[in-house]
């Protein structure tokens, strides 16, 4: 195998390659594994991580230009690190060659111009570059950023402790007019609501919809694959899902059977015509806020009985926020606007102390708008500052307290 190839066009995309090999799987033997192949007209490039295998396809044309045609296995890392020590105007040559007094076999980068070349050992593997198929009739397009944003956003709020395994996954729904991504841990979701007409020709109906989930830790490793392109194409089949825009191919496997129905939770979504009362709060008040909380928060305890509940109280004269764990708080915060769109008590309800916490890390916002539902139903948390075309929501369960 020899090729020549300018950095320019190889770098970024073996860098995107190796975010493949970020989420490790331990039984899979090819991880970190690139399979290079070398074909008359185009150079494929192809790793994978047990559930994600992506295949890169590039043509040949004036940065790139094979000699010979061959194939070669190499670590992704290492491939991405020799290609990347070279200039940005630099070209570069590549040689799978044997050693004839060793036998073993070694993949050589050279500079073209000058004496700077790096040998490295070739993993004695045949290189893999076939995909499996994906059959399935629901394809989907969505803005690559829009991919990218949304679950980069949202997956952090998927479920981390083993009972939770159902709630490790992203949910994606596609909808006339707009794309909703959703995670959470059955106590609280987070919601990213973004403005998107590229599938309305698959909808009839303002309430037609079609969802989909995604293991969270590979959704991360999916949206970055496709950060930079403009759209992906995405298949959804039974078992496997294919990604592809723009040359780069991506299947994902091991889509989990056992998960968690998300649609009674983006039901929530629509739900805010029956809310009770809301109030906003100024960014300033609710970091004053979980200052407070954090300065008594046990967090030994909570490893080992679970949250520290907190109760919340809203009315005209503001949000009242009172604990009797260890430490006595009682703090009292104003409200920039206080609506009551129905019933007529206030709101008084326990949440997990780690409620407003949460709520910061998701976002920064000049101010928020807390929407209770009533007494003992959700609470809803908008981003006053996000405009109307990509909207964040997250909603919180009350913590129900047994004897």
């Amino acid at each position: 195998m020899e090729l020549t190839v300018t950095k320019k066009l190889l770098s970024p995309i073996l860098d995107r390659l190796v975010n493949v090999s970020s989420n490790e799987r331990a039984t899979f033997e090819r991880l970190g594994y690139l399979s290079i192949k070398a074909e008359e007209n185009q150079l494929l490039l192809s790793t994978g991580n047990g559930f994600i295998k992506a295949l890169h396809t590039i043509p040949c044309d004036d940065s790139l230009c094979i000699i010979k045609q061959g194939q070669a296995v190499i670590n992704v890392r290492t491939m991405s690190n020799i290609i990347n020590a070279a200039a940005d105007d630099e070209r570069i040559e590549i040689k799978a060659t044997e050693n004839k007094s060793d036998g073993k076999h070694y993949l050589s980068r050279n500079i073209i111009g000058q004496k700077r070349n790096i040998r490295i050992p070739l993993i004695p593997e045949p290189a893999d570059v076939e995909l499996k198929k994906v059959s399935g009739k629901n394809v989907f397009e969505i803005n690559s950023s829009l991919f990218f944003n949304g679950v980069k956003q949202v997956a952090p709020w998927a479920g981390v402790e083993e009972y939770k395994a159902k709630y490790k996954q992203v949910y994606i729904e596609f909808r006339k007019n707009e794309t909703r991504f959703v995670c959470g841990d059955g106590g609280k979701f987070a919601v990213v609501i973004n403005k998107d007409d590229t599938n309305n020709s698959k909808f009839t109906e303002e309430t037609d919809y079609k969802g989909y989930i995604i293991p969270a830790e590979q959704a991360r490793i999916l949206s970055s694959l496709f950060e930079d392109m403009p759209t992906v194409s995405i298949t959804f089949g039974q078992t496997n899902y294919l990604f592809k825009s723009d040359g780069l191919k991506v299947v994902l496997d091991g889509i989990p059977q056992d998960y968690v129905d998300y649609l009674p939770y983006t039901i929530q979504l629509d739900r805010f015509d029956k809310r009770e009362v809301s109030a906003q709060i100024t960014g300033t008040a609710l970091k004053a806020l979980v200052a407070d909380m954090e300065a008594i928060r046990d967090s030994d305890y909570e490893k080992r009985k679970g949250c520290i509940p907190v109760k919340f109280s809203l009315s005209e004269g503001g949000l009242k926020c009172t604990t009797d764990f260890l430490n006595v708080y009682d703090g009292s915060f104003e409200v920039d606007k206080y609506e009551r769109h129905s019933g007529e008590y206030e709101i008084e309800d326990k949440f997990a102390m780690m409620l407003f916490s949460n709520v910061l890390k998701f976002g920064n916002s000049n101010c928020y708008e807390f929407s209770f539902m009533h007494k003992g139903d959700l609470v809803f948390c908008r981003f006053m500052d996000d405009d109307e075309n990509s909207q964040r929501i997250v909603f919180f369960a009350p913590i129900v307290e047994t004897n």
